[in-house]
């Protein structure tokens, strides 16, 4: 099993092979339409206003309001 060792997004450190896995992770998980929050592949790379970055403050802003 693999495992997320740091942090990723915005403050983290963002390691590829963290970055990697989130982007899996998001790729699985379904916001409410049924559509995955990662639309995009596996690059390893979270970057400001880049596509894994926007997914995972798309996907904490709904966990947020639960």
């Amino acid at each position: 099993m693999q495992i997320i060792s740091n942090s990723v997004g915005k403050g983290g450190t963002s390691q590829k092979h963290d970055v990697s896995l989130v982007q899996v992770i998001l790729k699985c998980v379904k916001n409410a339409k049924g559509q995955p929050y990662a639309a995009f592949g596996y690059d390893g790379v979270c970057s400001a206003g880049g596509a894994t970055r926007n997914a995972i403050e798309s996907f904490q802003s709904v966990i947020l309001i639960l």
